[in-house]
């Protein structure tokens, strides 16, 4: 073994450590199932999926069940690569911002009309080409589709710095092999990072509500790597999740017609419950309550 491949094992396994350090305090879960992956496949109990080879100084993660690579071109100038291609704008990107005038699910139960109000929000960027080749100052956002060695995440960190990460990897051991190259422990230093690494459809979508809630004001414009075109379709999943949590979507005035109805309440008198004069009444009892929903008024 030459002294360059000995030097290049001691910096993975330096930078692999370090990693494990540092999830065990981020993101304990995630750690405790990478030490579980790790241990299986040294014990021999799961058979590895993906290895990692070194050809002609090139490396490569292949896949041991039909031999195919993942990488499609040297993983370090994909990486320089996928950084001369990043432009802030918004190519390569989900945006919330429709342009689209969305039609009305039904006649407005209130005087304030949700639907009119973004309609005009969407014509005055239409009109005005706000969006139009705008290149943005910062980057709130930024998600990583696909790991694979994560050489191209933190080159990628060095140019945009982003305040936000989302970093997406279908494959556990596919994510444990990124730690040995990529350094999250740093560009978790610097900014926020949140982990989707194989969840299952549910756990999947809490995280990435928590990632969305998270500097919300940042959601409208969401810039994306993909890994390589074997993360097609999780860019597609990943786009059919967040259009549903688009903000112009939310109904507003249904819940400022519900809030009406209240301050309509009191100011007519209706005989309402206060609970902070009855607490002495209950003290420490549980208290059950029941009520008959909107549902009442279609079926009586």
């Amino acid at each position: 073994m030459s002294d360059k491949l000995i030097q290049m094992q001691s910096i993975m396994l330096k930078n692999y450590l370090n990693n494990m350090k540092f999830l065990k305090k981020y993101d304990n879960a995630l750690y405790n199932r990478v030490e579980s992956l790790s241990h299986d496949l040294e014990k021999g109990l799961i058979a590895e999926r993906y290895s990692l080879e070194l050809d002609e100084n090139k490396l490569n993660i292949i896949d041991v069940h039909n031999k195919e690579k993942l990488y499609e071109m040297d993983p370090y100038y994909d990486a320089l690569y996928k950084v001369s291609k990043f432009y802030p704008n918004i190519q390569n990107a989900i945006s919330l911002i429709t342009t689209q005038r969305i039609e009305k699910r039904r006649d407005p139960k209130y005087e304030v009309d949700s639907f009119d109000f973004i309609n005009e929000y969407t014509y005055l960027i239409n009109k005005y080409k706000i969006m139009d080749n705008k290149k943005f100052k910062e980057i709130g956002k930024y998600i990583f589709i696909g790991t694979l060695l994560g050489i191209h995440i933190d080159k990628l960190h060095k140019k945009i710095k982003a305040k936000n990460y989302l970093i997406i990897e279908n494959s556990l051991e596919v994510f444990r092999l990124s730690l040995f190259f990529c350094d999250y422990k740093k560009i978790s230093k610097q900014s926020q990072t949140t982990f989707i690494v194989e969840q299952d459809d549910l756990e999947y979508r809490m995280i990435l509500r928590r990632f969305l809630k998270n500097d919300s004001k940042y959601n409208h414009i969401l810039k994306y790597t993909v890994g390589s075109n074997k993360y097609t379709n999780s860019l597609q999943k990943l786009s059919e999740i967040i259009a549903l949590e688009n903000p112009l979507l939310y109904s507003f005035s249904d819940y400022l017609g519900a809030y009406g109805r209240g301050i309509e309440y009191i100011k007519n008198g209706y005989k309402i419950l206060n609970f902070q004069k009855i607490n002495s009444v209950f003290e420490n009892k549980p208290i059950l309550y029941l009520g008959p929903g909107p549902s009442l008024s279609e079926k009586y």
